[in-house]
């Protein structure tokens, strides 16, 4: 459930960005069992550069692994690989090495049960959601927070656009200070690009944004929300995975994502041969 519902959500994005002329393309191709992303405009970032829903129907095998590495063999930025546990056995991980693709920081991944939300709003930040009119304010503020490049940010831009997307912004007067990403699938909900401006943090606004997102899914027939978020150290754990779990949300796995960096590309492989539009998506 949690890996489709991220994968969904990001191939939603691809395809609201399609829609958008100023937007960079990003191609959507079924491999195995999962999705391929890529933005040949964005060489910075592996966020539409990356392949989700690997190993969860078909075994990861080598086959797989040589469709990965010809899909992104003439890319010219990093890239990367999101495998679950259980997709991730121990000939796996071999195979990932000799794709040259190495273990980066472990996050984690969340469900929470829509019925289970308070019923009262556990803050007074005035919450809002904003229409296509008003993403610029959502993506600056994610752009400030994490950083992200242009082609990220317009992608952002595009989702209001689409129905399955509801972009939350929180206000401290009139000032936007707080935004999250939701996007709905069947009877599940994916939270996202939840980014709080580092001047009011510790304050509740993530609080308030689940809250509101929460409530939305579950208006929307929803049965669960999952989200990702990072695990911190065991000093010093990640402050969005405390708020979620104090909100309601329960751990499902932890989850190590694969990246390749542009001067370890692995060399060109064999293109794969029919038989590999297995894909849900």
């Amino acid at each position: 459930m949690a890996e489709f519902s991220e994968a969904h959500a990001y191939v939603a994005l691809a395809r609201a960005a399609a829609r958008d002329a100023e937007a960079a393309p990003v191609t959507i191709s079924p491999l195995a069992d999962g999705i391929a992303l890529r933005c040949p405009g964005d060489r910075s970032s592996t966020l539409f550069n990356r392949v989700l829903g690997l190993g969860l129907t078909y075994t990861f095998n080598e086959a797989t692994a040589e469709a990965v590495a010809a899909r992104f063999a003439d890319h010219q930025g990093p890239w990367g690989l999101e495998l679950a546990p259980v997709a991730t056995h121990e000939r796996a991980r071999v195979m990932l090495k000799l794709l040259r693709l190495r273990r980066s920081l472990p996050t984690v991944m969340l469900a929470m049960d829509c019925a289970a939300l308070p019923h009262e709003q556990p803050s007074t930040w005035r919450v809002e959601r904003v229409g296509s009119d008003r993403t610029g304010i959502a993506a600056d503020i994610v752009t400030r927070v994490f950083g992200i490049s242009g082609p990220t940010a317009r992608i952002l831009r595009s989702a209001p656009s689409s129905s399955e997307f509801a972009q939350w912004v929180a206000f401290d007067g009139a000032h936007p200070v707080a935004t999250c990403l939701t996007h709905v699938h069947d009877d599940t909900a994916w939270f996202g690009w939840s980014a709080t401006l580092p001047s009011h943090r510790g304050r509740g606004l993530q609080t308030a944004l689940l809250w509101h997102s929460v409530r939305d899914a579950g208006e929307r027939g929803c049965r669960w929300m999952t989200a990702e978020t990072a695990t911190g150290t065991v000093d010093s754990p990640d402050a969005s995975f405390r708020n979620m779990l104090r909100f309601g949300f329960f751990e499902l796995y932890r989850r190590h994502g694969y990246l390749c960096l542009p001067k370890r590309r692995p060399a060109s492989g064999p293109r794969p041969t029919s038989g590999w539009a297995l894909s849900k998506f």
